[in-house]
């Protein structure tokens, strides 16, 4: 049952750096309502001290951050009375608006008043979020927000005259709209200002894969990964950053991720937990469990370590792997090169998931207008000539030998000299003469280049439940040039099928070896990139909500296995969805910037919304695939939205040359 307090608020605010101390000439009537049931006011007209903050803290609705606190605020700009809300009670501004404040009109007219510069707003809007690390505060507007530099510097004044935050506070600078706005209007009035980047590199904790695990728990220096590697039972505490690690049942890091890293994609496949945080090597937590068979489970803002009972260890890792072998689809007969227009989703045992979806881009390529472009002169190798290279240079049996040694499979050190061996086979042996010089012909007959990417693209890769990132390699060859062969390319990419990792990866979901192959897609190599990224169709901050997550890098620098310090940019645009509150306003906000360029985004806005765009329409070609029929009426279109917004592709992309053509390289499922 709810109790009404009433209590008169004289409004006294005080200076804040170089503002004058001035005492309000009224009396403001607040109402506080207060629950019965000790959980908290749905709102205070004041923040005397933390204690006042924590009573009506909550977690911000769109996470892009581990360790934060938030509350909402509402500035009435009618009667100027300032709301301090309770973000446990209200999941939006529009429900306390609603029902506290009288507002009677839809969300949908409340959203377009009150988040654009206009006359008819009634209410300044924002969140002041907490980041417990290092015990920062920020005043945060939605990206969405069109509010004016000095409307926002109001409600700033306000909240920090009203509050114990008081200079702590700075204004949160997510998007280039207010980046731009507040370069110079902020300092003109003494506002504290905060970045994405001093943000980011504030942080102490990430989560980036929040699941349970059962394992023992291991600290391993990343120098002896390669000699001891970690097997399906250990959760693993890193002392330094690794580019790939066997699957593993947790895995814990010093060094921060992107979401998008090859590392973390693969702890999304596995469903491995997975986080990030510093000193977590010499962790106390850590140290005194090192060893023990341990239970794991990351949170978003923390994670627990506990002892547990090998039975239910076991019970746990019977669950996780498939429960039968799963044997895959491969013709090995058919021995032509493979166009992209004979292919399609159907050509998986031909030539490969990543042919198949690539010859699926090829044509939505075309279908963009010259929107987006696909790597030129692509064709594809089917799974024929692998097959004959692995049977002729004597690798097969060395494979067929290791299927059948229980033994060599339960030991990592046995295994990976069998792996060594095959593809010290596969490497030496030659690749067939007529498969060359077929190669050769087309490559000079398509007059696009001669220096040419050959890409990996197995029957166990880029698929439906196993998407493998980052499993297998990739190799530039040039026709005529020796020293970068096209023999060589071939053979790097055909061993690459024994790789240690690739192997441990399909063993633990017990795909059948003996029916995996590679094919290989073959197009032009990128020379002159000026940058490259992946992207995921989906908001991964905020659950079945609009917007994709872009991360992008300069130059050739890679996104997915950077180089030790480099951050890339990190962001988050909304320009997917069909409400014209984020579509219309091209919205792009930013989790960090690359370290690589000084501070500025390496991508234009305009290029984020032309990559977004056909992002989106490559999403709705896929999603159309796995959901053939259409969803009639409200709830079923309600229904459809939502399983759209769930629906996520990991795309692979290249801005190219001077004229900055944007490439869509790749695309798989992606499922977290």
């Amino acid at each position: 049952m709810l109790q009404l307090h009433l209590r008169l608020i004289f409004s006294n605010r005080r200076a804040i750096g170089r503002r004058a101390t001035r005492i309000c000439g009224c009396i403001a009537l607040s109402f506080l309502w207060m629950c019965a049931s000790a959980q908290g006011p749905d709102f205070l007209s004041r923040l005397r001290d933390q204690a006042d903050f924590d009573l009506i803290k909550g977690k911000p609705l769109n996470e892009k951050y581990g360790q934060v606190e938030s509350i909402k605020v509402v500035l009435d700009l009618r009667t100027d009375l300032l709301y301090f809300v309770s973000s446990s009670k209200f999941e939006w501004h529009y429900d306390f608006c609603r029902e506290r404040l009288g507002y009677w009109q839809s969300n949908y007219l409340y959203n377009q008043a009150n988040y654009a510069d206009s006359p008819d707003r009634r209410y300044a809007l924002a969140n002041i979020n907490h980041l417990i690390a290092g015990d920062r505060w920020s005043l945060e507007f939605t990206s969405a927000d069109q509010i004016a530099p000095a409307m926002a510097l109001k409600l700033y004044e306000r909240v920090a005259d009203s509050s114990f935050v008081g200079d702590k506070l700075a204004i949160f600078l997510n998007t280039p709209r207010l980046a731009a706005a507040f370069a110079t209007h902020a300092a003109r009035h003494g506002a504290a200002v905060i970045t994405p980047d001093e943000v980011y590199a504030g942080l102490k904790y990430q989560a980036l894969n929040c699941k349970v695990g059962f394992g023992y728990l291991r600290r391993l220096r990343v120098d002896s990964l390669e000699k001891n590697p970690p097997g399906p039972t250990d959760i693993v505490v890193l002392d330094g950053p690794a580019l790939d690690i066997p699957a593993v049942a947790g895995l814990l890091s010093p060094e921060f991720q992107t979401p998008l890293s090859h590392l973390n994609m693969l702890c999304k496949n596995r469903g491995t937990p997975f986080l990030a945080q510093k000193g977590i090597w010499v962790d106390p937590a850590v140290l005194m469990l090192e060893n023990q068979l341990i239970r794991i489970e990351v949170f978003q803002d923390s994670f627990s370590l506990q002892p547990c009972k090998l039975a239910d260890a076991q019970s746990f890792w019977a669950r996780q792997r498939p429960k039968s072998v799963q044997k895959l689809k491969m013709d090995v007969k058919t021995w032509q090169l493979q166009s992209m227009e004979r292919l399609g989703l159907h050509s998986t045992h031909l030539v490969g998931g990543k042919a198949s979806n690539f010859a699926v881009l090829s044509r939505l390529s075309i279908a963009s207008q010259g929107k987006f472009r696909v790597p030129e002169g692509a064709f594809a190798i089917p799974f024929h000539w692998y097959w004959q290279h692995l049977i002729a240079s004597g690798a097969k049996t060395t494979v067929d030998s290791l299927l059948i040694n229980g033994g060599a499979l339960a030991d990592s050190k046995v295994l990976k000299t069998y792996l060594d061996r095959i593809r010290a086979k596969i490497e030496v042996y030659p690749v067939n003469p007529l498969l060359i010089t077929q190669i050769n012909d087309r490559i000079r007959a398509s007059g696009t280049s001669l220096r040419m990417r050959f890409r990996s693209s197995t029957n166990a890769e880029d698929i439906e439940g196993f998407n493998g990132a980052g499993l297998y390699e990739s190799k530039t060859g040039i026709v005529g040039d020796s020293a970068k062969s096209i023999d060589d390319a071939i053979r790097t990419v055909w061993a690459s099928l024994w790789n240690f990792r690739a192997f441990q990866e399909r063993e633990y979901y017990r795909i059948d070896h003996r029916h995996c192959a590679m094919g290989l897609l073959v197009h032009k190599a990128f020379p002159d990139e000026s940058a490259n990224g992946v992207a995921i169709t989906k908001n991964l901050y905020r659950p079945d909500y609009y917007g994709f997550v872009i991360n992008v890098q300069k130059g050739e620098v890679s996104v997915v296995s950077p180089p030790q310090g480099v951050t890339c940019d990190q962001l988050i645009c909304y320009s997917d969805s069909d409400l014209d509150f984020y579509s219309k306003k091209r919205i792009v906000e930013y989790i960090s910037t690359s370290s690589l360029g000084d501070g500025q985004p390496v991508l234009t806005d305009a290029q984020v919304v032309l990559l977004t765009e056909q992002l989106a329409v490559i999403k709705l070609y896929y999603f159309q695939l796995n959901f053939a029929s259409p969803l009639n009426g409200d709830e079923t279109a309600t229904a459809t939205n939502a399983m759209y917004n769930r629906f996520a592709l990991d795309v692979e992309f290249k801005f190219d040359g001077p004229s900055n053509v944007l490439y869509i390289k790749q695309v798989r499922p992606f499922d977290d």
